[in-house]
């Protein structure tokens, strides 16, 4: 599933953080949660995600961090993008990962943990304060 690392700049080997996002998708609606106010980039939305261990695939860590932070366990169905992006509070290589959940059962939809919470996307507008503000329910 994981497509080779690879970035719209160049980058000195070891400069950039890896992250593995999860954008998971059932029906019209995609899972995110909004961030909290104590770390960075406090009050805007996100789709799980997190930091890649050493020896990890980012395709593996996309399922580990959606499981870790919303409950949810997900398959990878493919690689949407790979971007390098320079934060205040570092550079980060980001590879986004289309998901599905793992399970059809209503009853394990239903437990995601929050913040997060399943958003139609139709909803997902960016403004140019790229702070979307989504209706979103309980259930991806």
């Amino acid at each position: 599933m994981d497509r080779p690392v690879t970035s719209t700049s160049v980058e000195p080997a070891g400069t950039c953080t890896d992250v593995a996002i999860a954008v998971v998708r059932r029906y019209d609606r995609v899972l995110i949660g909004r961030r909290g106010d104590d770390g960075p980039l406090p009050g805007y939305w996100e789709f799980p995600g997190g930091k890649v261990m050493p020896g990890e695939s980012t395709s593996t860590a996309a399922i580990r961090e959606c499981r870790e932070e919303s409950g949810l366990d997900v398959a990878v169905v493919g690689t949407l993008d790979v971007t390098v992006h320079d934060y205040p509070h570092g550079r980060l290589r980001i590879s986004f990962h289309e998901c599905r959940p793992a399970t059809a059962n209503e009853a394990d939809l239903a437990k995601v943990q929050r913040p997060f919470a399943g958003c139609p996307s139709t909803s997902l507008t960016v403004t140019s304060s790229h702070r979307p503000t989504p209706s979103c329910s309980s259930v991806c």
